[in-house]
């Protein structure tokens, strides 16, 4: 009959050591391959074409203070373009590191390219495949 003394007795078995010792060694692996991060230089977004066919640019606007300090990007572009369809709205914030500083890729990051809060719809006209549900 099995020795039933102790709950965590599996920690003293070969494979649990196996284990341990593999992930041990992959951590030390990992922290002494460091390498230096690639930072881009790319040309400033403002070169972005004006005309994209059949869009043309309408606007351009500066973030505000409390924006470009918040997100703390490299580089930004904040564009209305119109075309057939109606207005596009572009915005990009571009960010040499993602190690260092502010990334923000967070859902409560994100706002509309004309300021403000995102506006969410309290439902969707879409649902999941699977189970017929609406997004929400």
């Amino acid at each position: 009959m099995p020795n039933r003394g102790s709950v965590f007795g599996f920690l003293r078995g070969a494979a649990c050591l196996a284990v341990t010792s593999v992930l041990v060694l992959e951590i030390a692996g990992f922290y002494s391959m460091h390498r230096a991060e690639f930072v881009p230089h790319p040309p400033a977004l403002q070169l972005f074409p004006r005309t994209l066919e059949p869009w043309r640019m309408i606007r351009q606007t500066e973030l505000d203070p409390e924006t470009q300090e918040f997100l703390r990007a490299d580089d930004t572009l904040n564009r209305t373009y119109d075309g057939p369809d109606g207005p596009v709205y572009l915005f990009v914030a571009f960010f040499r590191s993602q190690r260092e500083g502010v990334t923000p890729h967070s859902p409560r990051s994100v706002f509309r390219a004309r300021g403000g809060p995102p506006k969410v719809p309290a439902s969707s006209p879409w649902t999941w495949p699977a189970t017929g549900l609406p997004f929400r």
